[in-house]
């Protein structure tokens, strides 16, 4: 254990290395940005960015499905559940470019671990590379809603008209009640 009780702090600077092949350190938060404007320049600068900016950032994001997934890790795995939160994974990205990098963050992480350690993470890289993990961009299906969506799920659509429409007859067709469905579209205005 580390000196000051804190082991893990070396692996977290290790794989935000820029020298760890997976390209981690490129996504900061903007931090280098911060750094460089001069809001960033101490300690106390530092905790509260990560404080204020980044922590918030993932206890939405990365945390929760992070969370998940260890809970599904365990002996033996929850293989649908460990798939479920590699969906889950891309689907809080939005657009396309940091979705394709965090899967690219992901994949490259996923075959050190493999190659390094073997056990659970060569499972998972063969049952996602079989399986299409995380699928393909494209129009979702029924089969792309996780098995926890169920009568008494909320879901929140937000997408084009054209989205969210196709969303909404989907849910409802997967028994999500019309009540728990909430919407916001959004689109070209004028």
């Amino acid at each position: 254990m580390a000196a000051d009780g804190v082991p893990w702090v070396a692996g977290l600077l290790q794989i935000s290395d820029s020298f760890y092949p997976t390209g981690a350190y490129a996504h900061s938060f903007g931090l280098e940005g911060m750094t460089q404007a001069g809001v960033v320049t101490d300690r106390a600068t530092l905790q509260s960015f990560m404080l204020g900016e980044v922590l918030p950032q993932l206890a939405r994001t990365d945390l929760p499905i992070a969370a998940r997934a260890w809970a599904a890790a365990g002996e033996p795995p929850d293989w649908p559940r460990l798939r479920e939160a590699c969906f889950l994974g891309g689907a809080v990205r939005g657009s396309r470019e940091p979705r394709e990098a965090s899967e690219g963050i992901g994949r490259q992480r996923l075959e050190l671990l493999a190659r390094l350690h073997g056990g659970l993470s060569v499972e998972l890289n063969r049952r996602a590379e079989a399986e299409g993990w995380p699928r393909p961009a494209g129009r979702l299906t029924i089969a792309d809603l996780p098995a926890s969506i169920g009568a008494e799920t909320t879901v929140f659509v937000c997408g084009s008209s054209g989205f969210a429409d196709a969303a909404t007859d989907m849910l409802l067709s997967a028994g999500v009640g019309n009540e728990r469905i909430r919407v916001e579209r959004f689109g070209p205005t004028g």
